[in-house]
């Protein structure tokens, strides 16, 4: 199973989409997937990409935008400008949003999202402040920033959302996804009611071995169940 490559434009710059969408025919449930500041370079692209490929095996369209052409970034270790650079970004996946919206593939009443690293950071903040006409059903953050770079918005306002994070992340240390659970249960969630917060002993940024294949399985049925 392999993408097909479509373009939107934003802030008058075009912008990459992979598309991983089912054969059949019709209108289908899709998931928009947010890189980390890798992008799909090793050694978290095959992962990310083995994402879609796995939604599009259970009828689920599978969207990734190269949301770092919005300001012609490199991916690569996060440098000096990306706080600069986040409210851009942040605008090319809120376009990406629309774009998978309109898409002839795709029922726009069934939307959710996938964050790794930054990708989790900008999927949460676009879920409580949604472009014009979008609803989203669900989310999935990867051991996203939650306290730097901040998240606004209202936690109620979230969709059920499935929260992974390694226990020995080095770079975005679990603490992250520890106030985040906090703040949701402050906002009236229960674990299994509204959010799902699941840790990987042993694990960093990003998962090897079979807590990726848990990770990714647990993922997939989380979003079918919902979408």
């Amino acid at each position: 199973m392999s993408a097909t490559t479509e373009r939107f434009i934003s802030g008058g710059h075009t912008i990459t989409a992979d598309v991983f969408a089912p054969v059949s025919a019709g209108r289908h449930p899709a998931v928009l997937i947010l890189h980390g500041t890798f992008g799909l370079l090793p050694p978290f692209g095959a992962d990310i990409i083995s994402f879609g490929q796995f939604l599009e095996a259970k009828g689920i369209v599978a969207v990734i935008p190269h949301y770092f052409e919005r300001t012609n970034t490199a991916a690569g270790p996060p440098g000096p400008t990306m706080l600069e650079e986040l409210p851009a970004w942040r605008t090319a996946c809120a376009d990406a949003l629309q774009f998978v919206r309109v898409h002839s593939a795709i029922n726009a009443g069934r939307l959710g999202m996938i964050g790794f690293s930054l990708g989790g950071n900008l999927a949460l903040e676009l879920a409580m402040n949604p472009p014009s006409g979008v609803t989203l059903k669900a989310i999935v953050d990867f051991f996203g920033p939650t306290i730097a770079p901040p998240v606004h918005g209202n936690r109620a306002a979230l969709p059920p959302v499935l929260i992974h994070h390694g226990a020995d992340d080095a770079i975005v240390p679990i603490e992250n996804s520890l106030r985040l659970v906090q703040e949701l249960r402050a906002a009236g969630r229960t674990q299994g009611l509204g959010y799902e917060f699941i840790t990987y002993p042993g694990q960093g940024h990003g998962f090897v071995g079979p807590a990726l294949v848990a990770s990714r399985a647990s993922t997939v049925d989380f979003l079918s169940g919902i979408l």
